[in-house]
């Protein structure tokens, strides 16, 4: 699906999204190639659960796209994943300073990838997270599905800053949008 199509799938024609579902768009940005990071912040405390959703084509094969809770440096983001590229099948378990996103593995390929939180405001226990990603080359297959727990246990999820370790930027016409999730 060219980027063009899955902005007007993602944000509507308009740039706006209607509610998918129970699922209600709060905010989203469109990448123009000159930047690898973007914050939400202040995000609603009124919602059950919150959807990331980050459609990029990398501009190189060394974009990561990682994401951090709330400011949050420390150790607190565990992961078990499983992964397949190829067909070669990888599982392991992380505990990292942020949660990886994921990555596209040829520059001028995209990968698209979901990224969910259960519970994000509630402040006496973790933060359950869930998330799949997928990419294709035409040479190289990748899929990822993940669960794990940011782990602060202290304060709700207030803000998620969705950033590259490498040095490179999102091609322009990447997206990345935030929704909330209430429950019927």
């Amino acid at each position: 699906m060219p980027l063009g199509a899955a902005k007007a799938a993602l944000l509507g024609a308009a740039g706006t999204v209607a509610e998918a579902g129970d699922f209600e768009w709060i905010a989203g940005t469109t990448f123009d190639g000159s930047t690898a990071t973007h914050t939400f912040s202040a995000i609603p405390q009124t919602y059950n659960s919150l959807k990331i959703v980050f459609y990029c084509k990398a501009s190189t094969p060394a974009f990561w796209a990682w994401t951090r809770i709330n400011g949050e440096t420390g150790n607190n983001y565990e992961m078990v994943q499983m992964n397949s590229v190829s067909g070669t099948f990888y599982s392991g378990e992380l505990s990292e300073t942020s949660f990886v996103l994921g990555n596209a593995p040829t520059a001028g390929y995209a990968f698209i990838h979901e990224f969910e939180f259960d519970g994000y405001t509630n402040t006496s226990m973790f933060s359950p997270m869930f998330q799949m990603a997928g990419s294709l080359d035409g040479s190289s297959r990748q899929f990822e599905a993940s669960e794990g727990n940011y782990q602060s246990g202290t304060a709700a999820i207030t803000s998620v800053e969705v950033f590259d370790t490498s040095g490179d930027n999102p091609a322009a016409g990447s997206t990345l949008a935030l929704f909330g999730y209430k429950d019927a």
